[in-house]
């Protein structure tokens, strides 16, 4: 069951690509673009946790839509790789 921040009860989820008979014809496109992106974001980048942050714990409620947040936001620290 998901619901919304207020509690109210959603009957239908947003799915991202849809299913069944509805699956969007792009997303393994898309898939391919996001392997992509992030190959090439981390050859030229150093990502890590700002100084003093910790990992923080997940959202609970947000899992079930595809991706899991965290609870709160996180400071990162990006440098370019030399």
């Amino acid at each position: 069951m998901f619901t919304t921040k207020e509690g109210k009860v959603l009957k239908e989820p947003v799915m991202a690509f849809g299913g069944g008979s509805h699956k969007c014809p792009g997303r393994f496109f898309i898939a391919y673009e996001m392997k992509f992106f992030l190959a090439a974001l981390f050859s030229r980048f150093e990502l890590r946790l700002a100084k003093g942050e910790s990992v923080p714990p997940m959202a609970p409620a947000e899992s079930g839509v595809g991706v899991i947040l965290p609870a709160r936001d996180v400071k990162m620290e990006i440098r370019r790789r030399k």
